[in-house]
C-alpha cells in the first residue's frame, strides 16, 4: 500500500483538485506545511 491509498482508506482524501496528486504523494519528496490558528472556531489545512 502506498501514502496515496492508505490516506484514502483512512478517510482522510475526499475530493483530488489535481490529477498528479497520487503521483507526488508517492515520489517521495514531498514538503508539507501545517499551521493552525488556536483562536479560531474550526481547523483547515491546505
Amino acid at each position: 500500500m502506498n501514502l496515496f491509498e492508505d490516506l484514502k482508506w483512512r478517510g482522510l482524501i475526499k475530493d483530488v483538485a489535481g490529477e498528479d496528486l497520487e503521483e507526488k504523494l508517492n515520489s517521495g519528496n514531498l514538503t508539507c506545511y501545517v499551521g493552525a490558528d488556536p483562536s479560531a472556531d474550526s481547523l483547515h489545512i491546505g
